[in-house]
């Protein structure tokens, strides 16, 4: 009797703690439980064979004797290994209420801003600066707060740069090209002396899906949730069914295309038909 209410609860916990993160992903990135587990339960990946040196701070499923797993996460500020089955993602960088156990990651070296005055060149935009919304467009073409170049382009630029030490060294890799990318494709547009901000707008938003791709957001399956998330969601609803329609016939993007119409279309209640 004890036995089953004992298991029932742990089966109920299990439950609503997997409910807290997105859905359980079968590509585990080639991490494995350990066999001689005979507990099971949420693991970080530090504490899975050879460490998972692959994905060492998701939150990961496992069965006892490792029949068994699928990964939860990644965890934005680390994940708090517990060593007796209820290990969790950290709150904070601090992982508070989390003492006397491993801290995955440590908490990343704020890194100086880059300096605003350096000199831009508007023909050939720096692959490590945002400047070049501020100092070509919107100089050039006064949109505005809100209208592209500093609403929606340098925001973007900026809250990627500020987080880019959340990133694995791929991910930080993606996120570079990306911002180049996305500041090159306007730059013919800005050549264009008649160009108005609605034509700006338009060529960024058209640059979106490409400019991902081609700088390999579709392997990087780890780094979704935070890619997708520093991405404002209700800023690129109007160019959101381009941007699925882009990615899901391109090469080696199909379970990106299925991970985004489900998990993170569903949590933003933005979803397309």
């Amino acid at each position: 009797m004890n036995y089953n209410f004992h298991l029932f609860l742990l089966n109920l916990l299990i439950f609503f703690i997997s409910k807290a993160f997105a859905d359980c992903y079968s590509d585990t990135g080639g991490c494995t439980c350990l066999t001689s587990d005979t507990v099971g339960g949420l693991k970080c990946g530090s504490e899975l064979n050879n460490g998972c040196s692959s994905d060492s701070f998701s939150i990961f499923q496992c069965n006892p004797g490792g029949t068994k797993i699928c990964r939860y996460g990644p965890c934005t500020y680390g994940c708090c290994a517990t060593s007796d089955g209820n290990s969790y993602c950290c709150m904070d960088y601090a992982c508070s209420g989390c003492k006397n156990v491993s801290k995955i990651p440590n908490p990343p070296q704020p890194q100086p801003p880059q300096p605003h005055n350096q000199t831009t060149d508007c023909n050939n935009p720096s692959p490590d600066s945002c400047n070049f919304y501020s100092d070509c467009l919107e100089k050039k073409f006064n949109c505005g707060p809100n209208g592209y170049p500093i609403g929606y382009g340098l925001k973007n630029c900026e809250n990627f740069a500020n987080e880019i030490n959340l990133f694995s060294n791929d991910g930080k890799k993606w996120v570079l090209k990306t911002m180049l990318c996305l500041q090159n494709a306007l730059v013919q547009i800005y050549n264009n002396n008649t160009a108005t901000c609605s034509e700006i707008k338009d060529t960024a938003f058209r640059s979106h899906a490409k400019c991902y791709i081609e700088s390999g957001v579709c392997s990087l399956p780890t780094e979704w949730w935070k890619l997708f998330e520093i991405i404002d969601i209700r800023d690129i609803v109007g160019s959101w069914e381009g941007i699925l329609e882009v990615i899901q016939t391109a090469e080696g993007c199909a379970e990106l295309y299925a991970w985004l119409i489900g998990a993170f279309c569903k949590k933003h209640h933005y979803c397309v038909p």
